[in-house]
């Protein structure tokens, strides 16, 4: 993860916080990949700088989601008590949904 300046902010990156205006409220998740509409609304925002993924770990990768399956069903052969299978399952969720977020924004975006 890197702290960029909004002026080295590139369409298709994506962010690695929540930002939260002012008065509390969320304005853009994790995740959210960047395009030339926020990009604008960071700057009408004053934004001065956002913490991003770096480029290569935000590419899609369907081994890594197959690995992290893969792992899920291991360990629930094992016995294991269910609530361990509920964290894992919830942590590779999150994964899961943060990576499909961001190629379908690219997908979205790109068109």
């Amino acid at each position: 993860m890197s702290y960029l300046y909004l002026s080295e902010i590139k369409l298709g990156m994506t962010l690695n916080q929540v930002l939260v205006s002012p008065n509390g409220n969320m304005v853009l998740g994790q995740g959210t990949v960047m395009n030339e509409y926020l990009l604008s609304c960071l700057k009408d925002w004053n934004v001065k700088g956002v913490d991003v993924i770096e480029e290569a770990a935000a590419e899609f990768n369907l081994a890594e989601i197959e690995r992290m399956i893969s792992d899920i069903l291991i360990a629930l052969a094992d016995n294991a008590p269910i609530e361990t299978h509920l964290q894992s399952a919830a942590q590779v969720h999150s994964e899961i949904e943060i990576e499909l977020k961001g190629l379908l924004n690219r997908v979205c975006w790109e068109d």
